[in-house]
């Protein structure tokens, strides 16, 4: 055999066992990427689940390593499941999709978000980048499987120390035992920009350890137990060093204190040392504070703010070991307690209840406000908290724990709260007034413990980011693997039109204007009504104007603020697309509707040919229709209240209920009861004029026939604000 025969036998042989290794090294996964329908980025744990009922989870990065034996290389029909998200209704009725599940090869599902905020990934616990790993994707986080024995961890708590980010947690699950380590674990990690990862990927958690490389207890106390944290704060001593400061609670099984107290951290010893316990405190329960620093009249102060349990104290050491010197913002009598069936509230000559800041008294949160509305103790315009939801005009039963950060984008401060569901709020003042707010994550069980991470503030806080503890040990629900008792990211864009919130349009001396607009804080008067600035109108918004004469009109030359028309058509909120289920068994019971309003009428279509649309119009703020089916007529009636319609259908003696989901946008702080008339008011001797949407004249005044636009209402019948406190940045 000649040489170069010899050669081209050796490359044909070589070629063949580089096609055999090819081949042995294919993946035995089938790749499934789970993307937000609007970023096109992959959306952690979403449910793909095949008729044997088996849950897969997407990993953080919106992936699923799918290696199930005797469903490989076959047509799978998988249910799409996801809180927050959803996939379009299609087989079966379902929220369903089939996949041909080869090994090596992939396919993408993409999903409709629900949730305003966009859910990043989970930062704490095991497999955080599982099936990216498994199916030799990158992951972002430097370890992506486990780090430091983590398998669960719970309730976070940051600050800024000596230059890191000082991260605390409740609870941790670790491998060995359920008990895992309940006395606060630890980590630090880089800031962003400065060796840290952007927020938007993920934080790279450099664990305080023992021995066996396991995140580790980091206080030690004589009594068993839990131990957590109220909050931790880095705090300036003396000589200017800083201190890093935490509240601990060291707690029985029934939740009953042992101690309470605060604790200082040793840097050579790497842990907390208690510092000194405080009896006082023993009646109190466990909370998660995240506090701010703010300067008021040339104070610094450390604010509390979770739950609107609001104290304040100087930022010092012995300050904060002493419980007489710590302030509550509270309507309740100096020197007393809080008491649901007698409370001591504080009132003035007039009957009003005297809000403000009192040492030795007990704070009335959001919670035990409700309450005493609800046992007819305090009326609901004298509440101090008027969280209303802006699409639905409903208070809010609840708030749950949560955090307060000045945002510069906005220029407001932002409240991050909530229990299961996560909500949006915001104020001129660290104590309000707080009235609107907006859900922005949706969960079926709990995201407790939300924090707002101002810490990650990216492009001067348009974009905000938090996170939660997500959970559902306190339901019935099927526990989601890895994600349980874990923490959830998520980012939300204050840019986004949905977050638009009404802002409080005050009267002072020179008329009527938003916060930005007034000078003389002190001139400020009363809060007139809601409206928004016109640098967050939406479509269909008229401007008002404000004249020399300092009379609101609809016609100028700069725009005070924008309200709605009163002509507009409340009709119109049920145009646009929507995703029906007719809930009856015997037929395809899902399609989408498409209703238009042309000249006064409205057309509807549908995106089946089973399903005809006849006589569709709205009476008295309802939805009529037909529906025409092979399996005959029936008539559906419904309501619409934000973004969702219920409703209920009849065909002979046979009746039913319907639902629709919206799938295109509305703004709907248009459509409900709080978008009410604004009126003018004219004293008859002076000439003088006020502004307000409560129909009632006040003594001397009387009210214009017609209104000038529509407007939200102020639901608080006195102003309860905070001018003077700034933030502070403090580390």
């Amino acid at each position: 055999m000649s040489i170069i025969k010899c050669f081209k036998s050796v490359m044909i042989f070589g070629f063949i066992i580089s096609l055999f290794s090819c081949q042995n090294q294919q993946s035995q996964y089938f790749k499934i990427r789970v993307i937000d329908a609007e970023t096109k980025k992959g959306v952690p744990m979403v449910g793909l689940v095949p008729l044997t009922q088996e849950r897969y989870y997407t990993d953080s990065n919106g992936l699923i390593a799918f290696d199930e034996p005797g469903l490989m290389g076959k047509d799978v029909y998988f249910e799409v499941m996801s809180e927050g998200y959803e996939y379009p209704q299609n087989l079966g009725d379902k929220r369903a999709v089939q996949l041909f599940t080869k090994a090596g090869d992939s396919a993408t599902v993409e999903i409709r978000r629900t949730s305003v905020a966009e859910r990043l990934y989970r930062s704490t616990g095991v497999g955080i980048y599982r099936d990216s790993e498994l199916l030799g994707e990158s992951s972002p986080i430097n370890i992506p499987i486990i780090n430091a024995d983590v398998i669960g961890q719970d309730s976070n708590l940051t600050t800024i120390y000596k230059g890191q980010i000082f991260w605390i947690w409740g609870d941790t699950f670790l491998p060995p035992t359920y008990k895992g380590s309940f006395s606060v674990n630890a980590a630090t990690s880089l800031l962003p920009g400065k060796g840290g990862l952007d927020p938007n990927e993920g934080v790279n958690y450099n664990y305080f350890v023992n021995e066996q490389g396991q995140s580790r207890p980091m206080i030690n106390l004589e009594s068993p137990g839990y131990v957590w944290f109220d909050w931790i704060m880095n705090f300036k001593d003396e000589k200017g060093e800083e201190q890093l400061i935490a509240k601990y609670a060291n707690v029985n099984y029934y939740f009953g204190n042992y101690e309470r107290g605060i604790a200082v951290f040793n840097d050579e010893k790497q842990i907390f040392e208690d510092y000194k316990s405080i009896p006082e405190w023993l009646p109190e329960g466990h909370t998660c504070h995240h506090p701010f620093v703010g300067s008021h009249n040339g104070q610094d102060l450390m604010y509390l703010t979770t739950n609107f349990s609001y104290l304040r104290v100087q930022p010092k050491l012995e300050s904060l070991v002493n419980p007489r010197v710590y302030e509550a913002f509270t309507c309740l009598k100096q020197g007393t307690k809080f008491d649901e069936k007698n409370p001591q509230f504080d009132r003035d000559e007039n009957g009003n209840l005297i809000y403000a800041w009192k040492v030795d008294t007990d704070p009335v949160n959001y919670d035990q406000q409700m309450q005493l509305i609800s046992d007819g103790l305090m009326q609901p315009e004298e509440a101090w908290v008027q969280l209303t939801d802006i699409n639905t005009g409903q208070r809010l039963p609840m708030v749950g724990r949560g955090s307060v950060y000045w945002n510069d984008y906005r220029q407001k401060w932002i409240l991050i709260t909530g229990a299961m569901d996560t909500w949006y709020s915001e104020a001129d003042t660290p104590i309000g007034p707080w009235v609107y707010a907006r859900k922005v994550a949706n969960h079926k069980s709990f995201l407790y413990n939300p924090t707002q991470q101002s810490i990650f503030d990216q492009k001067n806080g348009e974009d905000i980011f938090f996170e939660g503890t997500f959970t559902k040990f306190l339901s019935s629900e099927e526990r989601v693997p890895r994600y349980d008792y874990n923490q959830l990211t998520y980012k939300l864009s204050l840019s986004n039109e949905d977050v638009f919130l009404p802002e409080a349009v005050y009267k002072y001396n020179d008329g009527y204007g938003f916060i930005k607009d007034i000078e003389a804080k002190n001139s400020i008067t009363d809060v007139g009504f809601y409206a928004l600035p016109k640098d967050r109108k939406v479509d269909g918004m008229v401007a008002v104007y404000q004249n020399e004469n300092k009379q609101l009109a609809l016609n100028g030359k700069e725009p005070l603020f924008y309200g709605f028309p009163l002509d507009r058509d409340e009709s119109l909120k049920y145009t646009g697309t929507w995703e029906v289920q007719i809930i009856f068994a015997p037929f395809e019971n899902s399609f989408n509707l498409n209703l238009k309003k042309e000249g006064g009428t409205f057309v509807a279509t549908t995106n089946k040919e089973k399903f005809k649309i006849t006589n569709p119009r709205v009476e008295n703020n309802t939805l009529y229709l037909a529906l025409n089916h092979p399996e005959g007529t029936y008539e559906l009636e419904a309501t619409v209240l934000n973004g969702i319609v219920n409703g209920t259908w009849t065909k002979g003696e046979h009746n039913g209920t319907w639902a629709a989901n919206e799938l295109t946008k509305k703004w709907w702080g248009q459509y409900t009861n709080t978008l009410v008339d604004l009126y003018e008011f004219k004293n008859t001797t002076t000439n003088d004029v006020y502004y307000s949407t409560n129909t009632i004249p006040k003594m001397g005044y009387i009210k214009a026939d017609l209104p000038i636009c529509k407007v939200w209402r102020n639901p608080s019948n006195q102003l309860l604000a905070d001018f003077e406190t700034k933030d502070v940045v403090f580390n």
